[in-house]
């Protein structure tokens, strides 16, 4: 009987190591594998981060326009540049603007090559006569150095232009009334002489034309504050007069 017990006290005593056995290597385990998930995880969540950043630099780059080139003469064509000078896309505003951009491809090229290509296409200089006004009108926070390149791509081509800034808020609201950023600005300075005018005219205009009307109606203005002033003179002399009558 006493041999019985024993035997199943050995029993006993065997299932007890071997419980706390097992307990002691899942407690092991445990702490040796948990550190490491941890860190498997922040390791993921680094790299996603590192990832996200990478891709948004680079959609940044490529994909967002930094600066809008309005080209006028009387084809209006507008083009959108990134932070890398390449062209994103480029846009007509009338339909000669329409017959420029199907000669001239212009979209990925940097954009000082796509405008001195522009310069030197036959169908672009069909335009480019001796009353043409040339005007490119530059919305950018890189202005200044936008405008020197394209002076220079001028310089090289041999044509006269003007180069015009504008802000980049100008942009939405040019393309809101269907001109082009050039036109825009020369619809508002003919809008500070004359209220009547409307985009649709503006549109159909050379830039020759809006910029004679600009300084037609900016004589006309000063030649009639100059006559109000005159007769307003007059008017203080002649009372000068009666006083002295008087």
């Amino acid at each position: 009987m006493n041999r019985i017990k024993e035997a199943f006290g050995e029993i006993k005593a065997e299932d007890e190591l071997k419980q706390s056995t097992y307990d002691f290597i899942e407690n092991q385990r445990s702490k040796n594998f948990k550190p490491k998930n941890n860190l498997l995880k922040y390791s993921l969540a680094a790299a996603a981060v590192i990832i996200l950043t990478f891709a948004a630099g680079i959609y940044e780059m490529w994909f967002v326009p930094v600066t809008v080139i309005s080209i006028d003469v009387n084809p209006s064509v507008e083009i959108e540049v990134n932070r890398l000078d390449r062209i994103l896309s480029s846009n007509a505003y009338n339909d000669d603007g329409t017959k420029i951009l199907q000669s001239v491809s212009m979209n990925g090229k940097k954009y000082e090559d796509a405008i001195s290509t522009l310069l030197q296409d036959d169908e672009f200089n069909r335009y480019l006569n001796d009353d043409a006004l040339l005007t490119f009108t530059v919305a950018s926070k890189n202005q200044d150095t936008v405008i020197s390149q394209i002076n220079g791509c001028l310089n090289s081509s041999g044509h006269s232009g003007v180069c015009v800034e504008a802000s980049s808020e100008a942009v939405s609201e040019a393309h809101s009334l269907g001109l082009s950023l050039g036109k825009y600005q020369a619809y508002l300075e003919i809008l500070k002489y004359d209220e009547t005018i409307t985009p649709e005219e503006c549109q159909s205009m050379t830039m020759k034309e809006l910029n004679e009307l600009k300084r037609q109606l900016s004589q006309e203005t000063s030649g009639t504050n100059s006559q109000t002033g005159q007769h307003h003179g007059n008017g203080k002399q002649n009372h000068g007069q009666n006083n002295q009558n008087r």
